[in-house]
């Protein structure tokens, strides 16, 4: 598995450094210092910018999505008997 920045990331609704950009920030923290660093710049996608919001949202929520898919793992450890749970540990395992 590859390293990643780690969490938590944070859903920037507004960048005002540029009146063309109309567009998402996702950052994260750097080190113990707790500053920012910039990981994604999400286009808005439509007109009214819902759909980048949204996708901007799910990227944010990544660590704490993978953190939740590990968890579920553990719990589902022994349980390989239902071919659901088997497909769902698989397609889990994969994703990380």
């Amino acid at each position: 598995m590859n390293k990643h920045t780690p969490g938590p990331w944070v859903f920037v609704s507004k960048l005002t450094a540029s009146e063309n950009h109309r567009g998402f920030i996702i950052v994260g923290r750097a080190g113990r210092a707790g500053g920012k660093w910039a990981l994604a710049d999400v286009q808005p996608g439509d007109e009214d910018g819902n759909l980048g919001r949204a996708n901007a949202r799910l990227i944010a929520a990544a660590p704490a999505l993978l953190k939740a898919c590990r968890q579920a793992l553990v719990a589902l450890k022994g349980r390989e008997h239902d071919q659901f749970l088997r497909d769902a540990i698989a397609e889990a395992t994969e994703a990380e």
